[in-house]
């Protein structure tokens, strides 16, 4: 029976920059099956979340790199979630994995959520502006 399994879950980092910077994590499959197994990551469509902006595409900068393929049994394959946000927020994407022969346990998602705040442009001088109002209350 074929039965491949997500081992390790994505974890991506906070980035405070809009593209290009980016973000990454891997996740690896492995197939404990004993029969070829064809397989396909299908994007789940995301619940609608209340007070959060509605885009039309790739609304969230979260992309995986690798869509579908074939596993032979002990095969492995690694599978790249990229995180490329246009602007500030929150992103979730989630794929769940159909398989060829199909898979007799439960579906199989991969989840990944990821943040990018703001660049705060004035930092430094508003720490400076907050260090000489201090270095003046002292006078």
């Amino acid at each position: 029976s074929a039965a491949p399994s997500v081992v390790t879950p994505p974890r991506l980092a906070a980035t405070d920059r809009p593209s290009p910077d980016t973000a990454s994590a891997t996740v690896t499959l492995t197939h404990f099956g004993t029969a070829a197994v064809t397989f396909l990551w299908e994007p789940v469509a995301p619940l609608p979340q209340p007070f959060a902006p509605q885009r039309a595409c790739d609304p969230n900068g979260l992309t995986l790199s690798r869509r579908s393929g074939c596993l032979l049994p002990g095969e492995t394959a690694d599978f790249t979630v990229t995180f490329a946000p246009r602007v500030p927020g929150l992103a979730s994407s989630e794929w769940q994995l159909r398989t060829e022969p199909p898979l007799a346990s439960a579906p199989v998602r991969l989840t990944a959520t990821a943040m990018c705040t703001p660049c705060d442009e004035t930092g430094a001088e508003r720490d400076a502006l907050a260090d000489a109002l201090a270095e003046s209350e002292k006078m």
